[in-house]
């Protein structure tokens, strides 16, 4: 009983600090896919 609440609070902790740099990586991923975007229509003109 113990160690599930505590493996649930582990959890909600490892949700809370990874989040942001969850988000940090996604919006990291979808910029490099612009600018790889625009970099290829750069590129074809």
């Amino acid at each position: 009983m113990l160690f599930k609440f505590f493996s649930f609070e582990l959890k909600r902790l490892f949700e809370w600090v990874c989040s942001p740099f969850l988000s940090l990586q996604l919006s990291f991923f979808i910029f490099s896919l612009l600018m790889k975007l625009i970099f290829r229509s750069i590129l074809v003109k």
